[in-house]
């Protein structure tokens, strides 16, 4: 099962769920077409619902968000515990072809979210924060298991590693939201950004595997 830090509510049915897909569907759509906010009103009237009900539901505008973005990684993109592959850089390598497939496939929110990461306050912001909070869980979890391995150099701190990984990421994520990396470049550049310096944290014995996705 995927495992992610946002919680998710329950709901007695499916049409409650569907509700809630169509509302976080619509959210993105606001995110990617305004200054990165949610305007609560227009959310309302273009899904449907009250603006109380979806302040009762969600509790705030950055809760909203927050959702929203919690969403495209539970559902779109492949979590380190469901991927497979033949080694553990093969599965690193297919979460991140995962990950910017999603960014390629819907470049209007991505580009917001990039710039998202990197102007708002991640102690003040939940959307920031689950930008951040998320994908370094990820990388967490195979750090872990390279330590498990014994492919990890004894002295590599797991939490600063995984948050130079998704800095290096998101960073190359913003040169492309930027206009500075073309659409079919992108996926090179991150694998690059990611694996050279995961490589450098490994032991030889992996390390030439590493360096062998940087181009």
């Amino acid at each position: 099962m995927t495992r992610h830090p946002a919680v998710r509510k329950s709901y007695a049915s499916n049409r409650m769920a569907r509700r809630e897909e169509d509302i976080l569907a619509t959210a993105r759509e606001l995110l990617a077409d305004g200054d990165g906010s949610i305007p609560m009103r227009a959310l309302a009237e273009r899904s449907g619902v009250a603006l109380s009900t979806l302040y009762a539901r969600f509790g705030s505008q950055d809760a909203i968000a927050s959702a929203a973005i919690t969403a495209v990684f539970r559902e779109r993109v492949v979590a380190w515990e469901d991927n497979e592959g033949p080694s553990l850089i093969d599965r690193l390598d297919h979460r991140l072809g995962s990950s910017i497939a999603e960014v390629l496939a819907r470049p209007p929110f991505a580009r917001k979210m990039a710039r998202l990461f990197f102007t708002a306050n991640r102690h003040e912001s939940d959307a920031a924060q689950t930008l951040y909070t998320i994908p370094h869980t990820q990388y967490c979890l195979a750090l872990e298991a390279f330590r498990d391995a014994g492919a990890l150099k004894p002295s590599t701190v797991i939490a600063a590693l995984a948050e130079d990984l998704v800095i290096a990421q998101y960073a190359t994520i913003g040169h492309w939201a930027n206009g500075m990396i073309a659409d079919n470049a992108l996926l090179a550049r991150c694998r690059t950004a990611v694996f050279a310096r995961l490589a450098a944290a490994l032991l030889p014995s992996m390390q030439a595997q590493a360096l062998g996705k940087v181009t």
